[in-house]
């Protein structure tokens, strides 16, 4: 209740799967197959887009753009298809920040960019502002075209709800958009200082949690480990000594933590 939506979120500058046999110039190098880029250093011939360093495309007679380190990496995986970044407005410009304002318009989440853009036609100069780093940028963009309609060049993708960590992370936020920026309804410093705290809070409580339940004599954890091994063997000399041995396991484990650190920190 504390926040409302205040703009649409984008993942990443718009892409294209290219075929490799297509490439005709990478970084105004013109070649006629892959094998000839073996043993060049491709960071040499970025330039800067936005806010990128990349390396300029050509193929099947359209331009395209990618950093030399990921285009790199596609080269080592020998796949038939590269992935490159459109040559769009978005990416030419720079366009970062979850985007507000279109035209004075505002721009509270994605439906609310997609029918705004929507509106406008290949070739018209419009104005983008987007909040980014605690400040508002203003943008001046001439949209292109594609499919007939007009083209921003940015992807908005859904949030990442595989494996563990984006099955809690769905959880937690269930009621929020992926999509949207929300903003503070009233009162911006107060509710960003109380959402922190917060936060603050959950991370203190959990961490001392995971900190109690080690199997270490001084913790809960070590009378749980205790007990546990008690039950299972019904002795309490092998209960003991596996409590006495795991202690001794933990204090060395933090040793040499312990000790890499200050190598690490103080003696390099």
């Amino acid at each position: 209740m504390a926040f409302s939506p205040g703009g649409a979120l984008f993942s990443m500058y718009s892409f294209s799967s290219v075929p490799t046999n297509s490439v005709e110039s990478i970084g105004g190098i013109s070649i006629s197959s892959l094998e000839e880029l073996e043993g060049v250093d491709l960071s040499e011939y970025e330039k800067e887009v936005g806010e990128l360093k990349v390396l300029e495309i050509v193929a099947g007679g359209e331009e395209y753009f990618i950093p030399a380190d990921i285009l790199e990496s596609q080269l080592k995986t020998n796949e038939e298809v590269f992935v490159f970044y459109d040559n769009a407005p978005a990416i030419n410009v720079g366009l970062k920040g979850a985007i507000i304002e279109i035209d004075n318009v505002e721009i509270r989440n994605l439906e609310d960019l997609q029918t705004e853009l929507r509106k406008k036609s290949p070739g018209q100069l419009i104005e983008i502002k987007t909040f980014y780093d605690d400040e508002e940028i203003e943008y001046e963009i001439e949209l292109s075209e594609r499919e007939g309609r007009a083209y921003l060049g940015i992807v908005s993708l859904p949030a990442d709800t595989g494996g563990f960590t984006g099955k809690v992370r769905s959880i937690i936020f269930f009621f929020k958009e992926p999509t949207t920026y929300y903003k503070p309804a009233f009162n911006s410093d107060l509710i960003i200082f109380i959402y922190n705290l917060l936060w603050w809070l959950v991370l203190i409580n959990l961490s001392v949690a995971i900190i109690n339940m080690l199997p270490v004599g001084i913790f809960d954890g070590g009378r749980v480990f205790y007990l546990t091994i008690l039950s299972l063997f019904k002795s309490e000399k092998i209960a003991e000594k596996s409590f006495k041995l795991i202690t001794y396991i933990i204090l060395l484990i933090f040793i040499i933590i312990m000790v890499f650190w200050f190598k690490n920190s103080f003696l390099v």
